[in-house]
C-alpha cells in the first residue's frame, strides 16, 4: 500500500522547490545584466592604471606610454 499523503507532500516540495529555482535563475539573470550595464558604464573599473614618480604626469591618461605622476 502506498501512502498517498506522503506521495503529494513531496510532489508538493518538489514542485515549491523548481519554482524557487527557476525564480532565482530569472533573477541571477537580472543581476548579471545589471552587472554588466554598470560595468560598461564605468569602462576604467577593470582598466590597469600606471604611475611614474619621474615620467608621469597627472594630465596624462594613466595608460602604461601615458602614466600618472600620483596615485590622486
Amino acid at each position: 500500500m502506498t501512502d498517498t499523503t506522503t506521495h503529494d507532500v513531496m510532489v508538493a516540495q518538489t514542485a515549491k522547490a523548481q519554482e524557487l529555482l527557476d525564480y532565482f535563475h530569472g533573477q541571477r539573470d537580472v543581476q548579471e545584466a545589471q552587472f554588466a550595464a554598470a560595468l560598461a558604464a564605468f569602462p576604467n573599473i577593470n582598466r590597469t592604471f600606471y604611475v611614474d614618480q619621474a615620467a608621469g604626469n597627472d594630465a596624462n591618461d594613466g595608460s602604461e606610454a601615458n602614466p600618472f605622476l600620483t596615485l590622486q
